[in-house]
């Protein structure tokens, strides 16, 4: 489990020597991201450590799941510090603001939609479904509006601007919003952290050709945020 010092918020825990440890959400919000953030809980009651990391890079996933470790967190006596340190959408991006003290690295990208729904079944369960959704999300929405500079109708307006429905805004503007505390990320010194690298491989010896053409081959990676 890595461990950090944070700054520039306050940095003593209970043994005053600053040290907390860290989550790292790098994942779909899921029953299996749920389940690894319970267990860091528990561990976390065990140590007494009274303050958290979350480093957040994620394309969100469900809104159960984010109310779910959101009542977990609200459940303990520990401060939370929230950093994005690549991207932070959707319900990530819900999770990263209603921390208790908030951080974006200057390049991360933070993105915030309306709820949607991946629903089956018969109309009617749909439609309970929807409504169950709906009711969630308002709740939501109105702890994010508490914690931003503008309300949760500007936010739904925001995103309905946009033609798909997605408005992804960088940490200036979002400490503009109140979306954010601060530029920048808690000073993480990690510690007892074991690497897993594979053996290095043995290079082959090659023959030198005489007007050695090389092509040089580029990639492109595309992510697409949910």
């Amino acid at each position: 489990m890595a461990e950090a010092t944070l700054q520039p918020a306050s940095t003593n825990d209970n043994n005053g020597n600053g040290v907390v440890k860290v989550f790292d959400c790098f994942e779909e919000f899921d029953s299996d991201l749920l389940k690894r953030f319970s267990t860091f809980c528990k561990e976390l009651e065990k140590s007494g450590d009274d303050k958290a990391i979350i480093r957040i890079n994620s394309p969100g996933g469900y809104i159960s799941t984010l109310n779910s470790m959101l009542s977990i967190m609200e459940s303990m006596d520990v401060e939370w510090h929230a950093v994005a340190i690549g991207r932070a959408s959707s319900a990530a991006q819900m999770l990263l603001s209603l921390a208790d003290v908030r951080y974006a690295t200057v390049h991360a990208r933070l993105m915030h939609h309306e709820a949607w729904s991946w629903t089956g079944g018969s109309a009617d369960e749909m439609q309970e479904d929807a409504k169950r959704l709906k009711e969630l999300w308002v709740r939501l929405m109105q702890r994010f509006a508490k914690r931003t500079n503008k309300p949760a109708r500007w936010w739904k307006q925001k995103s309905k601007s946009y033609e798909d429905r997605c408005f992804y805004f960088y940490a200036d503007e979002a400490k503009e919003l109140g979306a954010i505390d601060y530029i920048g990320s808690p000073e993480v010194s990690v510690d007892k952290v074991i690497t897993i690298t594979p053996p290095p491989q043995r290079k082959k010896p090659t023959k030198k050709v005489k007007n050695d053409k090389r092509k040089n081959t580029k990639t492109k990676a595309s992510t697409k945020d949910k």
